[in-house]
């Protein structure tokens, strides 16, 4: 099993595509995010594993460059026919040209915007930041398809945006742009745990510490040292809430009640 990394391992990683990447650095709002899902996945060697919504990640790169295990990455077919070249372009920089073939499978939705896999065939499975995305109710239904393409023993990390409050839909939110949720403790439940029918394993609300220096980020204030910043994600990123077990309610404390933003869950099918 490989070990835990933080924020900087994925910095650090950049700079095997190249030195142009590593000053560029990667999405401030991974910092946090991608260490969790990353460490909750608990990836072994050999292992069938998928990445849904992958668009042009560096997740499944690093994944792939750190693990011998079989990566897949899925999107929609707009999305991932230009995202072929990006991640075999970067497999080549990183001298990975030899497993390119085998071990990291690109693959597109299916007219339907289906998983076009079998039943039980992945051990792991994530969706970083991506249910918020599906209009309707297609949250709902990828879950069913993530607890239909799981292996028994298997496990699932998913994300998403969280409110305290309210369940809220916006078609055009500023700084994203298109359609995304905030998911509500309720909202959580219906549309994504109990879908899935999976035994929940574990659940992280985690934001901001006390600032938004998200909201300055998105500004380019601080496009300059952007590659430096991640070694203070652990000042500028915190867990709110975790706990091991069934999914359930829990109340804020007020210092919490505006950086809590993103609940990470973890789910395992028994």
């Amino acid at each position: 099993m490989a070990g835990k990394v933080g924020a900087i391992d994925f910095q650090l990683f950049l700079r095997k595509i190249s030195l142009e990447r590593f000053f560029q650095s990667f999405y401030y709002f991974k910092w946090l995010e991608y260490p969790l899902v990353y460490n909750n996945l608990e990836l072994k060697a050999g292992e069938q594993y998928l990445d849904i919504g992958s668009g042009k990640s560096i997740f499944p790169l690093f994944v792939v460059a750190k693990n011998n295990c079989n990566v897949h990455v899925f999107d929609d077919q707009s999305i991932i026919k230009d995202s072929i070249t990006y991640y075999q372009s970067n497999i080549r920089k990183m001298g990975l040209c030899n497993i390119s073939g085998k071990n990291f499978l690109i693959h597109e939705a299916t007219e339907k915007g289906q998983l076009d896999f079998p039943d039980n065939y992945f051990d792991r499975v994530s969706c970083i930041s991506v249910l918020e995305h599906i209009k309707g109710n297609g949250d709902s239904v990828m879950m069913q398809e993530i607890s239909r393409i799981l292996k028994k023993g298997g496990r699932a990390v998913i994300t998403f945006p969280f409110n305290g409050k309210d369940y809220i839909e916006e078609d055009n939110p500023e700084g994203v742009g298109y359609f995304q949720r905030k998911y509500s403790v309720a909202a959580i439940k219906e549309r994504i745990i109990d879908p899935a029918n999976l035994k929940v394993k574990k659940v992280i609300y985690f934001g901001e510490r006390y600032i938004s220096f998200g909201e300055q980020y998105l500004q380019n204030k601080f496009r300059k040292i952007n590659w430096l910043i991640p070694l203070f994600a652990p000042i500028l990123w915190r867990v709110c809430h975790y706990y091991e077990g069934e999914y359930r309610n829990f109340y804020e404390r007020a210092i919490d009640k505006k950086g809590t933003g993103v609940a990470c869950i973890v789910f395992d099918k028994i």
